[in-house]
């Protein structure tokens, strides 16, 4: 019940920010670059939660366009990203019921989320140093940092579902084990 919350609260963030973007003509100004304001704080938060969704609707989306048309990439992104977004945390709640089990699992998954980041790092510091960007605009010289965390998230949050579910776990035995009242004679 609370992972179904969870996943409506972030398609809800994702969703709403999206259009707040649109409504405040954010695609145009990602392509001619802009000093950061309200639109980029809130899908950094968005980011922090909805990572790996984002980063690959992101990619998706600039597959899928052309670079001369600032809305559709922008329209692409937030629609993939709010379609991925459940599925994103349905996979997290899968990887922390898998590793919740053995302690070599969950160490395993730490190590796995590690690489990831560190990958995640340097694909996204070779980008970086390789695509055009205007060094002028605070967006552009910060943003690769906050991508690697909204990935590097991905890590604590399964590790917190992991965490959550071995105290669900744990809780539960106490309650069962309870003594049935023997009948009285």
């Amino acid at each position: 019940m609370l992972q179904g919350r969870i996943k409506q609260l972030n398609l809800v963030i994702v969703v709403l920010v999206g259009l707040y973007g649109l409504f405040t003509d954010e695609p145009y100004l990602r392509s001619i670059g802009h000093a950061p304001w309200t639109y980029d704080h809130l899908s950094w938060f968005a980011l922090v939660f909805n990572g790996p969704a984002w980063f690959l609707a992101e990619f998706l989306s600039w597959l899928l366009t052309e670079p001369s048309d600032p809305f559709a990439p922008y329209l692409l992104d937030y629609l993939f990203w709010g379609c991925m977004t459940p599925y994103q945390w349905r996979l997290y709640a899968w990887v922390a019921a898998w590793a919740h089990d053995s302690r070599r699992r969950y160490l395993i998954l730490i190590v796995l989320a590690l690489s990831f980041a560190t990958l995640g790092s340097i694909a996204a510091l070779d980008a970086w140093t390789h695509r055009p960007h205007n060094t002028e605009y605070f967006v552009d010289i910060y943003f690769w940092p906050v991508r690697i965390l909204g990935i590097a998230m991905a890590g604590v949050w399964i590790s917190a579902l992991t965490t959550a579910n071995r105290l669900r776990v744990q809780a539960r035995p106490l309650s069962s084990q309870a003594p049935e009242p023997r009948e009285q004679k």
